[in-house]
């Protein structure tokens, strides 16, 4: 068995990405720890936003792009999204879930064919990598402690009928 390894730029896909997608009619898209540097941040994002908005602004710009053509052909049955996170306090897990789900329906899935099968919340030991992670505040959650955690997010393209 072998892999070829193909750098590209989801914005711009270059000839070789396309090909690749058209010869291999992938059954499922994987978009895990989306995120990039400063500088693809400033790039992909309105030069309007704070500094501590673009990543979150990068990586929905990516996975749009994740959910339809080119890059997302006919043959994709899933797509599967990961991100890293925080629980506040107060919070259970099934708001959890079903608020990911419903921002997701919303947003990267809305109009593409595709919908949520299934979210989890998985705990996420930051001690465990010396990388330092910085999470920006949210105004719109409760104050407190925050517990890190991994989002994963799976959705399934709907048959036609």
């Amino acid at each position: 068995m072998s892999a070829e390894i193909i750098q590209s730029d989801l914005f711009e896909p270059s000839t070789d990405l396309l090909t690749a997608i058209k010869d291999f009619q992938p059954k499922v898209i994987v978009g895990w720890f989306i995120g990039s540097h400063p500088d693809d941040n400033d790039k992909r994002t309105p030069a309007n936003l704070r500094i501590e908005q673009k990543p979150k602004v990068y990586r929905e710009n990516v996975e749009d792009r994740l959910v339809i053509a080119p890059l997302c052909p006919p043959s994709v049955e899933w797509v599967h999204t990961v991100q890293r996170g925080a629980v506040p306090p107060g919070v259970t897990e099934v708001q959890i879930k079903d608020g990911m789900a419903e921002e997701y329906e919303n947003y990267m899935f809305k109009n593409s064919g595709f919908t949520v099968t299934d979210v989890q919340v998985l705990d996420w030991n930051q001690g465990a990598t010396p990388f330092p992670y910085i999470l920006n505040p949210n105004p719109n959650l409760p104050s407190g402690n925050t517990k890190p955690v991994i989002f994963s997010i799976l959705a399934r393209r709907m048959l036609s009928v």
